[in-house]
């Protein structure tokens, strides 16, 4: 296990710290949702996997000179998302990689369709980036560290290797026992505050499944937890422009009826909706909540590292795999848009017997990410080997 190596960590947050400390005071949403990569849910696996690091490293930037980026680093660390399919070209990727011209390890790549579809198209830039991933390979098995049993599949499909790391979010906490926490927490079905987290109303597959959390929501003095699109994330920190009120009867006529006008549209949501640019402080607000259901997998994944039960509502291939691979409960969103609040509170406890297969399977997969680390001539932190 190397430790001495100095790595330097690609991240897909827009300069967040700078953010953080100059701008997040009443934020222009553009900027907000370019901090945090577009998807608040990127602060959960960039943050699992600096975790996970057991090397000295820096955030650097795919627009950073080669030269200097050779002059501080001796390998590079991507932290990857859903970035497999055709709604991705890495070509760019691809040729900033050939001329840093480091060793390279990829953690967390994952494939993405529009819902469950087997067939998925990538693009021409997108094997161009892992054929040069492939060439900067320093270690004797693969470099690309992928979310699941699908995306290897895809994958190979195409020629290439990959090894299974599931998301490193599963490894924020350093519970051991964290299935068997979870499994203890008490979800009344009498007082119980549920925080959703909450998916697109804009997509038509969704929309019934979107209508129902709302209720979820409202019944239970609830959070609605934003993640993306940016419509949303400006009801949530309440800072609008004309651009975002022109979008407001459209957003209305998503939620299918849950709301009467715009104006009941927008006090909802400051009553109820929430955004995080900070990992942390997003955990901490968790824990003011019982428990956590939705189709945004990291947003439920925060609430299971806060020792809170989770379950993620599967919208595609991208939602399910996460859930398979780490073990947090979960169910098709076509099996749960008539749940009713007091069926979706039972759902989401977890059982004894759940919280120790959650164990074992996080057991086996921080011993299967820290050994990709180190095969890969990195060093796994003491936080991950803990959890191994």
């Amino acid at each position: 296990m190397n430790k001495t190596k100095r790595v330097g960590v690609i991240d897909n947050l827009a300069d967040i710290r700078t953010f953080k400390e100059l701008e997040a005071f009443e934020p222009v949403t553009k900027r907000y949702s370019a901090a945090v990569g577009g998807n608040t849910g990127n602060l959960a696996f960039v943050m699992g996997t600096k975790m996970s690091l057991g090397n000295r490293y820096a955030v650097t930037f795919w627009h950073e000179n080669p030269e200097r980026i050779r002059q501080h680093f001796d390998h590079l660390v991507i932290c990857c998302a859903n970035q497999i399919g055709k709604h991705a070209d890495l070509r760019g990727w691809g040729n900033r990689l050939e001329l840093f011209g480091l060793p390279v390890t990829l953690v967390g790549l994952g494939a993405q369709t529009t819902n469950y579809e087997t067939e998925i198209e990538v693009p021409e830039g997108t094997r161009h980036f892992l054929d040069v991933v492939g060439k900067l390979n320093d270690s004797p098995g693969s470099n690309i560290g992928v979310r699941g049993e699908y995306t290897r599949g895809v994958l190979a499909d195409i020629g290439y290797d990959s090894f299974v790391t599931g998301c490193p979010s599963l490894f924020i906490s350093p519970d051991t026992a964290l299935g068997e926490s979870i499994a203890a927490a008490e979800v009344s079905e009498d007082d119980a505050k549920i925080a959703v987290a909450a998916g697109n109303p804009y997509h038509p597959q969704t929309r019934a499944l979107e209508a129902n959390l709302i209720d979820i929501v409202s019944s239970t003095h609830g959070a609605y937890v934003i993640q993306h699109p940016d419509i949303m994330i400006s009801l949530a920190t309440g800072q609008f422009t004309e651009e975002d009120e022109a979008k407001l009867p459209n957003l209305l006529e998503a939620y299918g009826g849950r709301f009467k006008t715009t104006e009941d549209l927008v006090r909802w949501f400051g009553r109820h909706a929430y955004a995080f640019y900070d990992g942390f402080a997003w955990i901490d607000f968790l824990r003011h909540y019982d428990a956590a259901i939705g189709p945004r997998y990291h947003g439920v994944a925060f609430a299971v590292q806060a020792r809170r039960p989770g379950m993620v509502v599967h919208i595609d291939n991208r939602t399910r795999e996460l859930s398979t691979t780490t073990g947090i409960k979960s169910m098709a969103a076509a099996d749960f848009k008539n749940v009713s609040v007091n069926e979706a509170l039972k759902m989401v406890k977890w059982s004894y017997e759940e919280g120790l297969a959650f164990d074992e399977n996080r057991r086996m997969r921080a011993d299967n990410l820290a050994k990709f680390l180190i095969d890969n001539n990195l060093a796994a932190s003491d936080r991950l080997l803990s959890l191994a």
